[in-house]
């Protein structure tokens, strides 16, 4: 898998949304967009979005993770972009 394919970057999309789906039930309508990368970054940057669904309450969240595929570290926070929706 290459993160420079088009078809691999929708792959890997769908395999993180999926997972969502499956191991985290309280978020839905999960959504998730890989940053635009060069070819000589060796990292995967992307965007989480989704409803977390706490009865009877419901919140739009928003996140961004990078992760580095050669040493399996990640990072994750607040989406810059939720917390100036939240603000407004």
């Amino acid at each position: 898998m290459s993160l420079v394919s088009e078809s691999d970057r929708r792959e890997i999309s769908a395999s993180i949304e999926s997972a969502i789906r499956f191991f985290e039930p309280r978020l839905r309508q999960a959504r998730v967009v890989l940053e635009a990368r060069t070819a000589k970054q060796q990292r995967l940057e992307f965007s989480i979005s989704a409803l977390l669904v706490l009865k009877p309450f419901q919140e739009a969240i928003s996140f961004d993770a990078l992760l580095h595929p050669v040493t399996q570290q990640y990072t994750v926070r607040r989406s810059v972009a939720g917390q100036q929706a939240r603000a407004a």
